[in-house]
């Protein structure tokens, strides 16, 4: 009955440690609690079944976490847990090769007022775009005056 109790209390130790690795990475909450659960086991292997027991019980439990520990990171790598692709674009950025009609002297129309910050259409695409001639009114006509990395500055036609 001694031996269930100890192993029962160190695989209960060992499941909160794949939970902390499969359900809730990072929390660490898990991972404490699977250590103090699997140290309980420990002793408790030692007190109730003796030292030659609680050497196996003991390196049963760190061969058992090892092997969680490379189980764990193996699923972490997997393609089903892991994010398969990186963004590589930023936030109104604009790539010209890739978008052929958007170009310095491109011409487009406000969509809503630009005041001076705003949204046009320039080309068939919508973009946020900065105004060098203040307000402009919805429908205006714009045409591009300069791209930097990340704002289009734009003035009235």
């Amino acid at each position: 009955m001694d031996l269930l109790i100890v192993l029962g209390v160190v695989l209960l130790g060992i499941l909160l440690l794949v939970g902390e690795f499969l359900i809730l990475p990072g929390a660490t909450v898990l991972a404490i609690a699977g250590s103090l659960v699997t140290i309980v086991g420990i002793y408790l292997g030692y007190t109730r079944l003796g030292t030659e027991a609680g050497h196996m019980v003991l390196i049963g439990s760190i061969l058992m976490m090892i092997l969680t520990f490379f189980l764990g990171l193996r699923s972490l790598r997997s393609k089903k847990v892991s994010l398969g692709y990186e963004l590589e674009g930023h936030v109104n950025e604009v790539d010209i090769d890739a978008d052929q009609d958007f170009f310095i002297g491109a011409e487009g129309v406000a969509y809503g007022d630009i005041r001076p910050v705003g949204k046009a259409r320039i080309g068939s695409k919508m973009y946020e775009v900065y105004s060098m001639d203040g307000y402009l009114e919805n429908g205006a006509k714009i045409v591009v005056d300069n791209i930097s990395a990340s704002k289009i500055y734009v003035k009235a036609k």
